[in-house]
């Protein structure tokens, strides 16, 4: 340590601050909403950044949305609680997410955050080190988060713009009141384990629909028709695969792409083949007279 007490209350300049845990990514509607809040009332003391002492100033554990909506306020000093650096990354990262718990009022962590996390902790650690630095959760659920990054890229960009600005809680405000705004998120870990299997085409056309609350036809899209959809979805995948896989047997190149071609044309055309499936947990008799 440089002599300062632990746990001691300082106003140093923002420029001093030279590096960052990232535990999860910054919110610009949280960063705005913070702006304005410490514009009306200061930066409150009570909530102040955390920080270690590194090489050329401080390192951020604790307050990223705090000090960016500073930044833009052009604040020159700012209130940190000094303290002993951490044992490692992850001893990092544990105390960034419990504090964060411990202090998110305006900006919620999400299992977005939760799950990006997750991906970038199992790259460089074992699940028990990240279940560990996750604040104990079990290897069960960080497996699970892990799974979520088969959600192809342009899906998991729809799912995540669906959470920005929708959840802000603003209790300890004593200028504004009644803005408070609390949604009950569309998307959870639970709901997305329904369409890890599918393919990105299919991901992306469930979450566009779930996210605006209607599908291509304008008809109300809630959970359970998401489910119902990726239950639908996972029985068109079979068939679609079978169909290759019986006419690829059956018939020689050139003309198994030919029949291929057409018979996987009229699973797309028509649903009552998927349809005859989800109802006989196996290929019915429409499918047989397609694929002969």
């Amino acid at each position: 340590m440089t002599g300062e007490s632990v746990a001691e209350i300082k106003f140093i300049p923002a420029t001093s601050i030279v590096s960052r845990v990232v535990a999860r990514s910054v919110k610009a509607d949280g960063v705005d909403r913070l702006r304005g809040k410490i514009e009306r009332l200061g930066f409150q003391t009570d909530k102040p950044l955390r920080v270690y002492r590194v090489d050329g100033g401080y390192r951020l554990i604790d307050g990223n949305h705090r000090l960016e909506a500073a930044i833009k306020l052009s604040l020159a000093t700012l209130p940190a609680l000094i303290v002993d650096p951490p044992a490692d990354e992850l001893a990092e990262i544990q105390q960034a997410r419990e504090s964060n718990e411990a202090s998110e009022t305006v900006v919620k962590t999400t299992f977005i955050d939760d799950a990006e996390l997750v991906w970038k902790l199992t790259e460089s650690f074992t699940q028990e080190q990240a279940a560990k630095a996750m604040g104990g959760w079990m290897q069960q659920r960080i497996a699970q988060y892990k799974a979520l990054k088969k959600i192809d890229d342009e899906a998991w960009e729809i799912i995540t713009t669906s959470f920005d600005g929708s959840v802000v809680s603003d209790e300890d405000d004593d200028v504004v009141t009644d803005t408070t705004t609390v949604v009950k998120q569309k998307f959870t870990e639970g709901l997305l384990r329904n369409i890890l299997d599918l393919h990105p085409c299919q991901q992306v056309e469930l979450c566009g629909y779930l996210a605006k609350g209607k599908d291509k036809k304008g008809h109300v899209y809630n959970k359970a028709k998401f489910k119902q959809d990726a239950v639908w979805y996972r029985a068109f995948n079979i068939l679609w695969d079978l169909a290759d896989k019986m006419l690829s047997a059956a018939i020689p190149e050139p003309a198994c792409s030919e029949y291929l071609a057409k018979a996987q044309g009229e699973l797309k055309d028509n649903s009552e083949y998927t349809d005859e499936w989800l109802k006989n947990k196996a290929p019915g008799d429409k499918f047989n007279k397609l694929i002969q």
